[in-house]
């Protein structure tokens, strides 16, 4: 399981995460500073193949963070950079 696409980024309210599956799971996403503190977190469900989901943005300060997605069942921990405008 990888994240395959964050847009819009840069990014002023909401972006679009592009999520690829292997099988259908439970996942969290978690937000980062670049100082690795925890912003939010979110848990989600994918299905096999393309997944799309949202996440509000608009509170975190203008920055850089990382969004990271967890899954236990595979193990992963994938990463993807968001500019915050």
């Amino acid at each position: 399981i990888k994240l395959t696409g964050l847009y819009p980024n840069p990014a002023t309210e909401e972006v679009t995460i592009s999520i690829d599956a292997p099988s259908a799971e439970r996942i969290t996403l978690v937000v980062t500073d670049i100082y690795g503190k925890q912003i939010m977190q979110q848990n989600i469900t994918v299905e096999v193949g393309s997944n799309n989901t949202k996440l509000n943005v608009g509170r975190l300060s203008s920055g850089i963070y990382l969004i990271q997605l967890r899954s236990t069942k595979t193990n992963t921990n994938s990463v993807l950079k968001l500019v915050k405008q």
